[in-house]
């Protein structure tokens, strides 16, 4: 006597639901093949929280943003400008870490 059926009633757990798609600030990151590349970055952008997200293709960038590089060169010991910028509202708190 043959025995036909399901050998067990029980589910097992199912597993989450993959993201298709990341919405950035500047764009949509899609993962290709199921890989999203997520790379870190700089830039000067004036943001108010000092981070924003970047996404092209299957790209996605964090950025820390606020940020001011610069050089200067003095060949006669006189004084030279790094960084020169506008502190815009005067009643601000600002913080310099050098």
């Amino acid at each position: 006597m043959s025995q036909a059926g399901i050998s067990s009633t029980r589910s097992s757990p199912v597993p989450p639901e993959v993201a298709t798609s990341y919405v950035t600030d500047s764009g949509t990151a899609i993962p290709a093949a199921n890989i999203l590349n997520v790379p870190g970055n700089t830039t000067t952008a004036n943001v108010s929280n000092g981070i924003q997200t970047t996404g092209s293709g299957n790209n996605l960038t964090v950025q820390l943003t606020n940020r001011l590089i610069g050089t200067a060169t003095s060949t006669n010991g006189s004084n030279a400008d790094i960084i020169t910028f506008d502190l815009g509202v005067s009643a601000a708190v600002y913080r310099f870490e050098f």
